[in-house]
């Protein structure tokens, strides 16, 4: 995975590796954490929120005006608050995310006590693991230390059928093993629920690795998390909060499907 040059002093170097972001952060933790420290550091991780699009922004104040008018109509719980707190965080990330910036790191942490706590009282372990380990260990802490995500991500595309077919089997095999771990709980939304862990850690995968197919992935966790918390609302064990920002995670996608995909190929014509 190709890096760039931080305040860090970090030298340009190139690890296509499916796990290569991972490897890099283990073996430059010391360097790339010093930039979290400098002192115009949250200055500039909000300032980042300035250049954000107005398409962007317009997903974050319908899910704030829905989120507020269902907390309104729903009975007053633990659940139903940690739910809308959980569901405003996490646009704000998935936002970050289709925008490329290194907040979206911090947003994610913050949301992953709110959605975890909820999916535990829900039942829905598979997505309490999902926050804990694959979003707030590969996901949130990655994102806010790796110098990509610092200064500049590089968006690149699959190289042709391999590389679909073996995400692909990926997800596949980890949802397999998903379904047989999560079914010595009492999970009631086991089959939904462990295929959208899988499906997230595929997409977790892709997006270190600065895939733009990542969003397809993203895509298929969005419609599959619905679904799980559609059914813990149905079965009277949560608000609607959730299921309403992964609805409107969907629409993020399809625009982080665009732009990166987008910005990907026009990468690959002018490399320079």
């Amino acid at each position: 995975m190709q890096k760039t040059s931080t305040n860090a002093g970090v030298q340009d170097t190139q690890d296509n590796g499916m796990f290569g972001v991972y490897k890099d952060i283990f073996k430059n933790f010391k360097e790339y954490s010093k930039h979290v420290f400098r002192k115009d550091y949250f200055s500039w991780l909000f300032g980042q929120m300035k250049s954000w699009s107005k398409f962007s922004w317009g997903i974050i104040l319908v899910n704030l005006v829905l989120q507020v008018f269902t907390l309104f109509i729903s009975p007053v719980s633990l659940v139903a608050i940690l739910g809308f707190f959980g569901a405003n965080l996490s646009v704000l990330c998935v936002v970050g995310i289709s925008n490329r910036a290194s907040i979206q790191g911090w947003f994610g942490l913050a949301s992953v006590f709110f959605i975890a706590s909820t999916a535990y009282m829900t039942g829905a372990y598979a997505t309490f693991v999902e926050q804990l380990i694959v979003y707030m260990i590969f996901l949130d802490i990655p994102s806010i230390l790796h110098p990509s995500w610092s200064e500049k991500v590089i968006p690149r595309n699959f190289n042709g059928i391999k590389d679909w077919f073996k995400f692909i089997l990926f997800a596949l095999v980890a949802w397999g093993i998903l379904y047989l771990i999560f079914g010595l709980t009492d999970d009631p939304m086991l089959l939904t629920d462990s295929l959208a862990l899988a499906l997230s850690m595929t997409g977790v995968i892709t997006m270190l690795n600065r895939y733009s197919e990542q969003y397809y992935f993203w895509l298929a966790n969005n419609a599959v998390a619905i679904a799980v918390f559609l059914q813990a609302y149905l079965m009277g064990h949560a608000s609607p909060a959730l299921a309403i920002s992964y609805t409107l995670f969907v629409l993020n996608s399809l625009y982080g499907l665009f732009s990166w995909h987008k910005e990907a190929k026009n990468v690959t014509k002018n490399p320079d």
